[in-house]
């Protein structure tokens, strides 16, 4: 009984302080918004809507997310382990063509954004299995995701790591954007889509070069944005090992119609004729549920929390049911105050054990400090 009131307590607070977040992103967005809504709203995103939601992109996902050329990677070793192993930069230019023609110059003109950004961490016996991590919205600093994903622990357990940063993240962040605000994704659509169509692009081309460098398997592990493209990431790429999407979202137009209920922006939407349905469909293009995963159901593992409240659990359950009800973990906190994230990662470790990819020597006494 104390166990459950601690648990029921943690979800309570964790639940609060995501609310608490909330507010305060929305209040950032709607002081930055536009004073006044455009009058031919419904009418560009009509249009978007037919040009990236067209019915065989749902079928036939090449035609819109491209098959990447094996890079020509610039490495820089920065640190060799104690145990042996190092830590490398990696670094190439993406060679993501935008879909959309005439945004195309628009688009490249992010130069920054341009570069594809990871850092590798190896350990002494490689190659080795290996995941890719991909952070949450806002993230991407190397320092931080490697304390917020215990980048040691699992490299201690036996999986090398990547920390990738996704597009307009990180190093990939222009220079002139505005100090507050995140420009990917957001309400613009053109960027968004065009944005997660150059994500899966790198992370495809990482992944050829990974192989390329005799890395024998190789998944992805994603937090928050990080595992709704990881999970878009499991419909395009046939060759992942294993895809954990964790406190995941599956619908950003439903997440920015229901945060955005009290925001002027969806106000002066919804006065243009806007409506959550023209939004998802112009949104549909990269949606987690639009295709069935390329994953086998036993290579997926969801992580979700009860108190979450910038992703509500029915995000994580409704993804659970469209990938076949796989593996799926329940830790009692919210999306920032991740109260349960020691079982959660314990699980996870004990999952990567059952499915081969860590070795019983190797994962002994690694968990404790997950």
């Amino acid at each position: 009984q104390k166990r459950r009131f601690s648990r029921s307590l943690a979800t309570k607070a964790g639940a609060a302080l995501d609310a608490a977040v909330i507010r305060a992103l929305g209040f950032a967005v709607g002081r930055s918004g536009p004073t006044r809504g455009p009058k031919d709203a419904k009418e560009t995103l009509e249009w978007l809507a037919d040009h990236y939601g067209r019915p065989e992109f749902l079928t036939q996902p090449e035609l819109f997310f491209q098959r990447p050329e094996v890079p020509n990677a610039f490495c820089v070793r920065r640190q060799d382990l104690s145990d042996g192993g190092s830590i490398t930069d990696i670094r190439f230019r993406s060679g993501y063509e935008p879909f959309w023609h005439e945004y195309r110059d628009s688009y490249r003109a992010y130069e920054e954004n341009q570069i594809v950004c990871a850092r590798w961490y190896r350990g002494q016996k490689a190659p080795r299995p290996t995941g890719i991590f991909l952070h949450g919205m806002g993230g991407g600093p190397y320092f931080l995701e490697e304390k917020i994903f215990s980048v040691r622990n699992f490299l201690a357990a036996g999986l090398d790591v990547v920390l990738f940063q996704l597009p307009f993240h990180g190093d990939r962040r222009p220079h002139d954007a505005p100090r507050m605000g995140v420009m990917f994704p957001s309400p613009y659509v053109p960027r968004t889509n065009e944005g997660f169509g150059q994500a899966i692009h790198d992370l495809r081309a990482i992944i050829h070069w990974l192989h390329d460098h005799d890395v024998p398997q190789v998944g992805v592990f994603g937090m928050s944005l990080g595992a709704y493209t990881g999970a878009l990431l499991a419909t395009v790429e046939a060759e992942l090992s294993f895809v954990v999407p964790m406190i995941p979202a599956v619908s950003l137009a439903g997440l920015m119609w229901h945060h955005g209920r009290r925001n002027k922006i969806r106000r002066y939407a919804e006065r243009a004729g806007v409506t959550e349905d023209l939004l998802a469909r112009a949104l549909s293009v990269h949606s987690p549920l639009s295709r069935q995963p390329r994953v086998d159901k036993d290579r997926c593992f969801i992580i979700a929390g009860e108190g979450d409240r910038v992703c509500p659990p029915e995000h994580a359950k409704t993804l659970w049911e469209h990938w076949g009800r796989p593996r799926l973990h329940w830790f009692a906190g919210g999306h920032v105050a991740q109260f349960g994230r020691h079982q959660a990662f314990s699980a996870l470790t004990d999952w990567l054990l059952q499915i081969g990819l860590l070795t019983p020597a190797n994962a002994r006494g690694c968990t404790t400090n997950l």
